[in-house]
């Protein structure tokens, strides 16, 4: 009985002590895995066209986190809820030419991006250069810059043709009765003037500032406001007024200066809305007061305003086809999360699971092991 008892003991043992040591491998190749992903390198998946043809949608990258350096997370896992970070030394600077994964910074006329998002461009410009582009050939501090091999243009567009979806946004100046000067935001091609039988709302956002916005775009803005006034285009009198960005479009633009830490920027009442959200998204309040301009409650000394952070110029090789810096803005350096290195799979991605053997049909074994240039 008693032997008995004892093997049964062992057996009992040995079966615990396995699925102990089951579970601790499990355990220490999550971590592995964490920390593989923290600090070495992410997987990415190519999801929109805007790199075609250097990248594919389908292909699968491998990213290094450790090239610029790496940063812990940024968000809660499986959440859009961000937490403090800390980015450790990179091997080196971004350069122009890199293939760059970046945390998207948010549309133009948005603080912060409300989705995590992880967007893949190649930089263009970096802090201090000034990017000009002419007929879509692109100059960096006055040098053409080379198109890539994989480059993609499908419509040249003339230079007299002005997006008003081009960064930074276009305003025009109107003297409103009774409540003085507001900025007409164009939202869309159709609010390119305030037309004179159409209705609009003049509003003040929380730093007091008034813009004219058509009442159909009301639900556009992204912050509070409050609606001061209603008006009528004939009752509104136009003010000349050109800031920066005027008339640019993604063929012709510029030339701007991509901002680094330690710029000075003058702002004024002219060009206040132009550069006011760039001004919030670096942490800073900043509101226009009798035509001057303060910020963090501090009028800025002969309007001068000092830039905290380096940023770089991002655009698609699609470029056509690419949401980027010509549209939302500078990209903080900050937000950078990795460097684009090898296509370790691709196939076409339009094709569903359900459909697996179209899918393995599918796979560009001509892609894979590609190092991305």
């Amino acid at each position: 009985m008693d032997n008995t008892k004892n093997k049964n003991s062992k057996t009992e043992k040995k079966k615990k002590s396995k699925i102990r040591e089951f579970f601790n491998a499990l355990v220490y190749a999550a971590v592995a895995a964490f920390l593989i992903k923290i600090f070495l390198f992410e997987a990415f998946r190519i999801p929109t066209g805007s790199m075609i043809n250097t990248l594919l949608v389908g292909d699968f990258l491998l990213v290094t986190k450790f090239t610029y350096g790496a940063t812990t997370p940024r968000n809660i896992p499986f959440t859009d809820i961000r937490i403090p970070y800390v980015t450790l030394p990179g091997l080196k600077k971004p350069k122009v030419g890199d293939i760059i994964v970046f945390d998207f910074p948010g549309e133009q006329y948005e603080l912060q991006s409300k989705e995590v998002l992880n967007y893949i461009k190649r930089c263009v410009g970096t802090p201090g250069d000034s990017i000009k582009i002419v007929n879509e050939v692109l100059y960096n501090n006055g040098k053409i810059l080379e198109n890539p091999p994989g480059a993609r243009f499908e419509n040249k567009i003339p230079a007299n043709t002005p997006n008003i979806a081009i960064f930074p946004q276009q305003y025009i100046k109107y003297n409103i009765p009774n409540y003085g000067y507001a900025d007409l935001l164009l939202w869309t091609s159709d609010a390119r003037e305030v037309r004179p039988d159409s209705y609009y709302a003049l509003i003040q956002l929380k730093d007091n500032s008034k813009l004219i916005v058509p009442r159909e775009r009301l639900s556009l803005i992204k912050e509070e406001y409050k609606i001061l006034t209603n008006v009528i285009g004939s009752s509104i009198e136009k003010v000349d007024y050109k800031p920066l960005g005027t008339g640019w479009n993604e063929d012709n633009y510029g030339p701007i200066r991509i901002p680094k830490a330690g710029d000075i920027i003058v702002i004024d009442s002219l060009n206040y809305q132009t550069w006011r959200m760039f001004v919030m998204k670096e942490g800073s309040r900043i509101e226009l007061r009798n035509n001057k301009v303060f910020v963090d409650g501090v009028e800025l000394p002969n309007g001068e305003y000092k830039v905290k952070r380096d940023y770089l110029f991002m655009m698609g090789d699609n470029r056509d086809r690419s949401s980027d810096s010509r549209f939302w803005g500078f990209m903080p350096v900050e937000n950078i999360v990795g460097q684009a290195f090898m296509i370790y799979w691709s196939w076409n991605a339009d094709i569903p699971f359900s459909d697996i053997f179209r899918l393995i049909a599918s796979i560009r074994w001509d892609r894979i092991g590609i190092i991305i240039k």
